[in-house]
């Protein structure tokens, strides 16, 4: 039987928090690393997570933003201020940022 909520925000929550139990049930022991010793082999691409970055996810996914939303939104502007700028702008690679720089290094504007 489904829960019914009272708000939003109230699922939500107990949503973000099933998805914390659901971690350090089952997931947190595939990201313990604390038995690593100097020497021990160790993968350049892994996926390294806990239940706050599973938490984040969730939490995009019930907006329903699978690519920028709120989450980039933020990030920029806190990133922006934080280094001093007045805009900075979120791409989905190097290329993509290599190809914005180019655009406005080269534009007639300038």
């Amino acid at each position: 039987m489904i829960k019914k909520w009272n708000s939003e925000e109230e699922a939500r929550a107990e949503i973000k928090a099933m998805v914390g139990d659901y971690y350090n049930q089952f997931k947190k022991s595939e990201n313990d690393h604390s038995d690593f010793k100097p020497g021990d082999r160790m993968g350049y691409g892994g996926r390294v997570y806990d239940e706050k970055e599973m938490q984040a996810l969730t939490d995009a996914c019930l907006d329903f933003w699978l690519t920028t939303g709120r989450f980039s939104k933020q990030f920029e502007e806190e990133f922006a201020k934080w280094i001093g700028v007045r805009y900075a702008h979120l791409v989905n690679s190097g290329s993509s940022a290599n190809l914005i720089a180019f655009s406005v290094l080269t534009a007639n504007e300038l």
